[in-house]
């Protein structure tokens, strides 16, 4: 009797204790203060159904509830189960309009939705206001309610639920505000008569309020041209003006000037290539998808957050990728203030990316520097497990793997949980960006699929916000798109971790597919005003998504090192949004006038002057001083630097060109050393000054001869091509090794052939008409209808091949024309006329030994 006493006293004990553990708290919080009555919080039993209502004040409306900053409900009365303590937090957002409601006793309410120009608006940017006269009487933004009824949706608009206040029979106007472009609409032609205590409208049949875009501000409604008058609203154009709208998808292919400019919500505005875009006073983008500029398209603006897209063209390489790597290179620089280095990544096929730092023991630094994996035979290291233990896991597929959701050969569904661990992993060495592609195979449901992490390979613990669905989860008929996933696992740099991509939270659809997964390191964003090396294996368009640089001048500070030469170079590039000039845009400190950018074929281009397109970058070279800088900013340079009295020559074969500029000033900082072109087969044609080789060079302006050194890197033809520029008396070419000589004033195009083991040293340019000069190594010419050869000393023979190496002449040199030359000891005279047009090999056999010379003979 005493031991059941004693237990019924402990149970009434200690009763309260365990059900006090079955009770939770719901708090809750308004944000901002004030901005709404809130009822339903308390302390309530573990399980219970609980309501909580936020009643907006005037001036407010309710955005959602939150807990922990995560959304949990859009609607002011929310109902959930509690399960423990909780704080909830009602946020509100202030209207535009506030109404002063102590100044009435009584209200209506008006349920409504806003059409715009006859398309009901979708969007909570925009709030309605209800006036009496000009006398604020009510606002309310737009919200969102979406309502299902056995999977039905019933409910899918933007509704405003206006408290009205007032006196009966007042008569109530309404406006529009758009939050995102800061603009009033004008008032509707919609008018409500005052009733206290009255509804209009409800959830279901909401009372539709129209608004019109102002008359006078153009709005593009259409898709396609800017100049086309169809593609705007009522007709009417804009001028340079204007301030317009953009409710459709634009394009601008020419000059366009306007005052200010709103793209709104899902709408774009591309300049394509010509295009330019000039706007003076504001510029509204809120996404990178509403403002594209093509490559060749140009826009001046001076607006913050400024959201983009720049399209860069991409050169192929024009022979197999990774196997010469001689052409497909060229310098980039984005026109963004923070697109991100790892985005420049195509979609698909290889790429590659450099920064180059001549301090540094190779030069080219690489930005990718990625580790992949493509399963093309087997999985290449990563193992498999199978948490779930159902004995189905990551399989090999056709050049991927694949983990099933759905037993085709039992007809049974799967639940998955499927592990796919990458080896060992050290992110300072393989990189921090994590890539890979997903499929859903077939005509299935979609899958769904998350990264997970490890330091021991046992345990995982999920990458936030790194969980996805992939596929459309409908039945498509074939199999989904290849979906591109990056991760970025920067937060693990210099751990060494497994990563896995885990298959779960989904059953009965069919297959996951995997393929092409990657490392790789992060370059972290495009430095303003710095070019890269970059080059794409298949794809042809790069694209640079951020905000645009608004700046109107940049600095870059060079390096310069007395004893390094390759650390005199700096790469860089035009940071700007609109093309620039190198005569009038770029400041020049302690930097060698001219720059040298990259073509298509592989080799550089030497420049001293012309426009550098948004998103091209460059090669300067710094020269000796104090201070090392280029500074980039419209008409910078009052007073231009000469660009007169200067000749530039091309030398061009079947694989590239190559180019030197010679300038003749009392200037002094044009002296451009050359670099090695990354195409090997590209003739090099230059001059010199103490060994050190140019494609850049001024000369005084007295100088009467330059010595031009031709490089042929095997036996062809060549061809020099001469743009001049400037006053000149006279201007030759002499080609040392045939004797011909070139009137450039009249002629701006010589052809030869050349050997890789000629003498570099074969041609001058000449200021003067003088009779030209010859080495040692060069004893035959053609003047006229005569093949001059001289040097000849003593009884002589002569042979001429063609190029096919047949002897076409054998003579003695006595049995033709011998005649005293100044300075040589005699030569003689072969008639052509009957020669074909080509090139011939000279040998002369004389007292001095044998001789052999190429020689172009052109055909009369």
């Amino acid at each position: 009797m005493k031991k059941n006493l004693l237990i019924l006293i402990l149970t009434m004990l200690f009763c309260p204790l365990m059900f006090g553990q079955n009770k939770a708290t719901v708090n809750l919080i308004c944000n901002p203060e004030g901005a709404a009555v809130l009822s339903g919080s308390g302390t309530y039993n573990v399980g219970t159904m609980v309501e909580v209502t936020a009643t907006t004040n005037p001036g407010y409306t309710f955005i959602n509830w939150t807990v922990d900053d995560e959304v949990v409900s859009t609607s002011m009365v929310y109902k959930f189960e509690v399960t423990e303590d909780v704080v909830l937090t009602a946020n509100h957002t202030q209207n535009h309009w506030m109404p002063n409601s102590t100044a009435f006793s009584d209200n209506m309410t008006l349920i409504a939705v806003a059409e715009i120009d006859g398309e009901e608006a979708r969007s909570d940017v925009y709030e309605i206001g209800a006036f009496c006269g000009d006398d604020v009487r009510g606002s309310q933004r737009l919200i969102h309610e979406y309502i299902e009824n056995n999977g039905e949706v019933v409910v899918d608009r933007f509704i405003a639920y206006l408290p009205i206040y007032g006196t009966d029979s007042d008569d109530i106007t309404f406006k529009l505000y758009n939050h995102e472009t800061e603009t009033e609409f004008d008032e509707s032609d919609v008018t409500i008569t005052f009733a206290s205590n009255t509804n209009v409208g409800d959830l279901f049949n909401p009372h539709v309020m129209t608004f019109a875009t102002p008359q006078n501000d153009p709005v593009f409604t259409g898709n396609g041209s800017w100049n086309k008058a169809s593609n705007w609203k009522n007709s009417i154009m804009p001028t340079e003006n204007s301030n317009v709208t953009i409710n459709g998808d634009a394009s601008i292919s020419e000059e366009v000037s306007v005052n200010s400019l709103v793209i709104n919500e899902g709408k774009s505005l591309t300049i394509k290539n010509g295009g330019i875009l000039t706007i003076e006073d504001d510029l509204v983008s809120n996404d990178y998808n509403n403002l594209i500029i093509e490559d060749g398209g140009q826009i001046y603006q001076n607006n913050d957050n400024v959201s983009a897209t720049f399209k860069k063209n991409i050169v192929n390489p024009s022979e197999q990728w990774g196997e010469l790597d001689e052409s497909g290179w060229q310098f980039i620089t984005s026109p963004m203030s923070n697109s991100m280095v790892s985005d420049f990544a195509p979609e698909s096929g290889d790429y590659d990316l450099f920064r180059y730092d001549g301090t540094a023991e190779y030069q080219w630094y690489n930005f990718k520097k990625s580790v992949k994996y493509t399963f093309d035979n087997d999985f290449q290291g990563w193992i498999s497990k199978d948490a779930d233990g159902d004995g189905f896991n990551w399989e090999m597929g056709d050049g991927y793997v694949y983990s099933a959701s759905y037993d085709i050969d039992n007809d049974e569904v799967l639940a998955p949980d499927n592990y796919l661990v990458s080896p060992l992993i050290n992110t300072d060495e393989s990189g921090s960006i994590f890539r890979f592609k997903a499929c859903a195979e077939d005509d299935y449901y979609h899958e769904y699929c998350g990264v997970f992490i490890s330091e021991d390979g046992v345990n995982f613990t999920a990458v936030k916000g790194a969980s996805w669905w992939i596929g459309e989860g409908l039945y498509e008929g074939e199999m989904s798109e290849w979906y591109h996933k990056t991760v970025d696992l920067g937060e693990y740099a210099g751990k060494e971790i497994y990563v896995a991509i885990r298959h779960y939270n989904i059953e009965g659809s069919y297959n996951l597919l995997i393929d092409d997964i990657e490392f790789c390191r992060d370059g972290g964003t495009f430095e303003n005003g710095i070019a890269y090396l970059a080059s794409y294996e298949t794809e042809t368009t790069a694209e640079f998504t951020g905000i645009l640089n608004n700046e109107n001048s940049y600095k870059v500070t060079t390096s310069y090192s007395a004893s390094n030469p390759m650390a005199n170079y700096n790469l860089v590039g035009n940071p700007f949004t609109y093309n620039i000039n190198w005569v009038t845009d770029v400041k020049l400190t302690g930097i060698n006038d001219g720059y040298a950018v990259i073509k298509e074929d592989g080799g550089y281009e030497y420049r001293t002057g012309g426009v550098i397109k948004v998103g091209e970058g460059f090669m300067v070279n710094s020269a000796k001083g104090r201070s090392h800088n280029i500074t980039f900013q419209k008409n910078i340079n009052s007073v231009k630097r000469d660009s007169d009295n200067h000749i530039n020559i091309e030398a061009s074969s079947k694989y590239g060109s190559d180019n030197v500029v010679i300038y003749f000033s009392e200037e002094d900082n044009r002296a451009f050393p050359k670099l090695n072109n990354f195409n090997r087969k590209i003739a090099n044609i230059y001059v010199k000054d103490n060994d050190t080789v140019y494609g850049i060079y001024n000369y005084n302006n007295d100088v009467t001869e330059i010595p031009l050194y031709f490089d042929a890197k095997e036996m062809g033809t060549y061809t020099l091509t001469f743009d001049v520029k400037g006053d000149y008396e006279n201007l030759y070419l002499l080609d040392k090794m045939t004797g011909e000589k070139i009137n450039l004033l009249l002629e701006n195009e010589y052809s030869f052939i050349a050997n890789s083991n000629d003498n570099a040293e074969r041609f001058i340019i000449k200021m003067d008409n003088s009779q030209q000069t010859t080495d040692n190594s060069h004893f035959a010419y053609v003047s006229g209808e005569n093949l001059i050869i001289t040097d000849i000393s003593g009884e002589a023979q002569i042979n001429i091949y063609d190029a096919l190496g047949r002897c076409v002449l054998r003579m003695d040199a006595a049995s033709h024309v011998r005649t005293g030359v100044a300075g040589r000891d005699a030569a003689c005279h072969v008639l052509v006329d009957g020669f074909d047009s080509g090139m011939y090999i000279i040998q002369k056999i004389d007292e001095n030994g044998i001789n052999v010379q190429k020689l172009i003979v052109n055909s009369l």
